[in-house]
């Protein structure tokens, strides 16, 4: 999930990936933030037993 703020913090936009695989699988997100973004939040969860691994996260401005 990409959450993307303001200079206040208000959110101005948000895009969700949801990804259900058991396997090892990579996936991307994409997303243009909008000209008043000042922060943007990267976060990932998982809800069932197990673990959770991220790697080679990138961001291009």
């Amino acid at each position: 999930m990409m959450n993307f703020y303001d200079i206040k913090w208000n959110r101005v936009g948000q895009t969700v990936a949801d990804v259900s695989t058991l396997d090892c699988n990579g996936f991307s997100v994409q997303a243009i933030a909008s000209k008043n973004t000042i922060v943007i939040e990267i976060w990932a969860y998982k809800n069932v037993g197990g673990g959770l691994w991220s790697d080679n996260v990138c961001l291009i401005h």
